[in-house]
C-alpha cells in the first residue's frame, strides 16, 4: 500500500494552500529560460531552422490547452464525477492560450515565410503554381491563414473564460450545472471544426499538396495523450504535499488507465492514416510520409512509436502499476519526448528535406521544452490564484472517498 493513500474517508473538504511548491515552479522556469536561449541560438546561426522549431513549440501551449479543456468539457457532457477533486489542477492546465496567442502573433508577422513556400511566394505567378486548384490558391494566402488562425485561438480564450468562470463561481455557492454543460456543449461542436482547419493550416500545408482527412483527429488524439501525460506527472507532483489528501489512489488509477487506453488509441489513429495514404498511394499524399522517411528523419518515427506506444503500454498494462508513481513518471515523461520528437519529425523535414543541418536537433527540444516551461508557468499562476481544488463543488468530498464507485 503506498503510505501517501490515506484511504480514511473525509467527513468535510480538506484545507489545500493555493500555492504550488517551489520545484515545479523552477522547474518550469528553467526550461523556458533553456527553450529562449536555444532559439536566439538558432536565430543566429539559421533562421529557417529557428522559426521551423518556433512552429513546433507553438503547438505545445495549444494542444495541451485544449485537450485539457476538451477533456473538462466531454466529461461534464457525460455527467462524470471522478475528475472532480483534480478538475482545477485540469483547468490550470488550460492556460496556455494567452501565451499561444501571442505567440502564433510574432510567427505570423515574422516567421511564417521562412517556414511555409506558398508563404513566401504569395503575390507571385509562381505561388498559384504551387496549387492545383484555382480555389486552394486563394485560400491558402497568407492574409487568410494569419486572420484564420488569430480569430481561432481568440475563440477558444473566449470559450476558456466562459468554462472557467463557471467553475470558479461554483467556489462562492452559484450552481454551475447548466452554465458549464452548455458552455461545455459550444466548446466541443466548435472545437471540431476549428482544431481541424487550424492543424491543417500550420502543420499539413507545409506540403501544401498533401491531403489527409485524419489530419485533424490523428493531431488531436496525440494532444489528448500529451496532455493525460503531464496531467499524470503533476498529480503524483501534487500528491506528496499539498494534494496529499485529495489525489487518492483510485483517481491516479483512473488517470493511469486512461494514460494507457489512450496511447492504444493513438497507435490506432496513427497506423490508420498510414494505411490509408500507402495503400491509395497518390502522389500527393505519399510525399508527406516519403519525405519523413528519408534523409535520416525515419528513425525518428520509429522512436517516436516506441515511446508513445511500447513504453506506456508496457509500463501501465498492469492494474497495479497504474498508481505506481515510478512506472507511470517513466511512462509520462516518454509520452512527452515522443510527442516532442513527433513535432520535430512534422516540422523539420519541410525546412531540410534533404537531411539535418546538424547531426542532433537538441536545440529544437530545448524550444518545444521552453515553450512547455512557459505553459507550467501559466498554468502554476493559475493555481495560485484559484487554488488547486475546487472547494465549492457539493460532489467533491463524495468522489474523494470514491463513493461514487459504489
Amino acid at each position: 500500500m503506498d503510505p501517501m493513500t490515506h484511504s480514511h474517508p473525509l467527513a468535510s473538504v480538506p484545507v489545500v494552500p493555493p500555492c504550488v511548491g517551489s520545484k515545479l515552479k523552477g522547474l518550469a522556469a528553467g526550461l523556458m529560460v533553456l527553450g529562449l536561449l536555444a532559439w536566439i541560438a538558432l536565430v543566429l546561426t539559421d533562421a529557417n531552422r529557428a522559426w521551423s522549431s518556433f512552429l513546433a513549440g507553438l503547438m505545445v501551449p495549444v494542444t495541451l490547452s485544449l485537450a485539457a479543456m476538451f477533456f473538462i468539457a466531454i466529461h461534464r457532457i457525460c455527467g462524470a464525477r471522478w475528475t472532480t477533486p483534480i478538475r482545477r489542477v485540469m483547468e490550470g492546465l488550460t492556460s496556455g492560450l494567452p501565451l499561444a496567442f501571442v505567440a502564433f502573433g510574432i510567427f505570423a508577422i515574422f516567421g511564417a515565410k521562412y517556414v511555409y513556400d506558398w508563404h513566401n511566394l504569395a503575390g507571385t505567378p509562381e505561388h498559384h503554381h504551387l496549387f492545383k486548384t484555382e480555389a486552394k490558391a486563394l485560400w491558402m494566402t497568407p492574409a487568410r491563414w494569419t486572420a484564420t488562425g488569430a480569430i481561432f485561438i481568440a475563440l477558444w480564450i473566449l470559450l476558456r473564460d466562459r468554462l472557467i468562470s463557471a467553475s470558479l463561481a461554483q467556489d462562492a455557492g452559484a450552481s454551475i450545472h447548466r452554465p458549464h454543460l452548455r458552455w461545455s456543449l459550444v466548446f466541443v461542436a466548435v472545437l471540431a471544426y476549428t482544431f481541424t482547419l487550424f492543424a491543417w493550416d500550420l502543420l499539413l500545408s507545409l506540403n501544401v499538396q498533401v491531403v489527409s482527412a485524419m489530419w485533424g483527429i490523428y493531431c488531436f488524439v496525440g494532444a489528448l495523450q500529451a496532455f493525460l501525460a503531464i496531467l499524470a506527472l503533476v498529480l503524483h507532483a501534487l500528491r506528496r504535499g499539498h494534494l496529499s489528501q485529495v489525489v487518492r489512489e483510485h483517481t491516479l488509477h483512473d488517470v493511469g488507465t486512461w494514460l494507457m487506453g489512450w496511447s492504444c488509441i493513438w497507435a490506432y489513429i496513427t497506423f490508420a492514416q498510414y494505411l490509408i495514404i500507402a495503400f491509395a498511394n497518390i502522389d500527393e499524399e505519399t510525399q508527406f510520409f516519403l519525405m519523413r522517411f528519408q534523409h535520416g528523419y525515419g528513425w525518428l518515427y520509429v522512436a517516436e512509436i516506441g515511446l508513445r506506444l511500447v513504453v506506456p503500454f508496457f509500463l501501465l498494462l498492469s492494474q497495479s502499476t497504474r498508481t505506481n508513481r515510478p512506472f507511470v513518471n517513466l511512462a509520462g515523461v516518454a509520452i512527452l519526448l515522443g510527442a516532442a520528437l513527433e513535432l520535430v519529425w512534422v516540422t523539420l523535414p519541410a525546412a531540410f528535406p534533404n537531411g539535418w543541418p546538424v547531426a542532433f536537433f537538441l536545440p529544437e527540444l530545448a524550444v518545444i521544452l521552453g515553450f512547455a516551461g512557459g505553459y507550467l508557468l501559466l498554468a502554476i499562476h493559475f493555481w495560485k490564484r484559484h487554488g488547486l481544488i475546487p472547494a465549492g463543488d457539493p460532489d467533491l468530498v463524495a468522489t474523494i472517498n470514491a463513493e461514487h464507485q459504489h
